[in-house]
């Protein structure tokens, strides 16, 4: 018996069937395993990625809601329209337009330095912020962002915040506008220098207990203003100058 054994067990090293059998079962015994964990754990990793994934599909779904048209009233686009307001004496047509254009301009630049309206969420300041940036050069549009600015212990932001507002009303009689001497002789083309006063009323009104107070104050201001002009050769209208250099105010009582 063992001879036989021997012999077929050399047969089979000489034909290299041992070595096959032996790698063989070693795979089966100790690489197998190995593999068949690999397998099982990506198995288990591609099963969680797809229950989440089919989770959050379905749960996507909910809450179900069901929509319901709702009628929201809009005004009639049809009805707006621009319309032109006459800000001279429409009964003198050989009225100069310049002053009357001067004191239009000023008297929205007061009123936009000088109010203070927090409602709808400080809309009026943002409103009048964007006017003093139109109406004037950039220092005295600096100078509102300071006079503005809470590090400024006069600051309308820290007297007023949500409990007061402040109301201007401009004295349409009282524009005292005196060109600069020296600009008489510049050519139409060029802008001329301006001093001007405006006296105004501001009244502040407190929000908790309805209580108003009025002042009168006039405002000293410097501008510079290029004439409208028709230009005959173009036939068309010179652009509008209108710069404020210089604000202030006086308190009169």
């Amino acid at each position: 018996m063992a001879d036989e054994y021997f012999k077929e067990l050399a047969e089979k090293i000489e034909s290299g069937e041992y070595f096959q059998d032996a790698r063989a079962w070693y795979s089966s015994k100790y690489l197998s395993p190995f593999v068949d964990r690999a397998y099982f754990v990506l198995l288990i990793f591609l099963s969680i990625v797809l229950l989440v994934v089919a989770y959050s599909t379905l749960f996507s779904f909910y809450p179900l809601k069901t929509y319901k048209p709702v009628f929201i009233v809009n005004d009639d686009q049809a009805t707006k329209y621009p319309t032109l307001k006459a800000i001279g004496n429409v009964h003198n047509p050989v009225e100069n337009p310049q002053p009357v254009v001067q004191k239009y301009l000023l008297k929205k630049f007061v009123e936009a330095y000088e109010t203070y309206d927090f409602r709808n969420n400080f809309a009026r300041l943002e409103r009048n912020k964007k006017v003093i940036t139109q109406l004037s050069d950039e220092d005295t549009a600096r100078q509102y962002d300071n006079f503005m600015n809470v590090t400024n212990p006069d600051s309308p932001m820290l007297r007023y915040h949500k409990e007061a507002l402040r109301k201007v009303e401009v004295d349409k009689g009282s524009f005292s506008i005196q060109k600069i001497s020296g600009t008489a002789g510049q050519s139409a083309d060029s802008s001329q220098r301006y001093t001007a006063t405006v006296d105004f009323s501001a009244t502040e009104t407190s929000i908790t207990t309805g209580v108003q107070q009025k002042n009168t104050w006039r405002a000293k201001i410097s501008f510079v203003y290029k004439d409208i002009r028709y230009d005959r050769k173009t036939r068309d209208f010179m652009p509008l100058k209108f710069k404020i250099t210089k604000y202030s105010v006086e308190k009169l009582g």
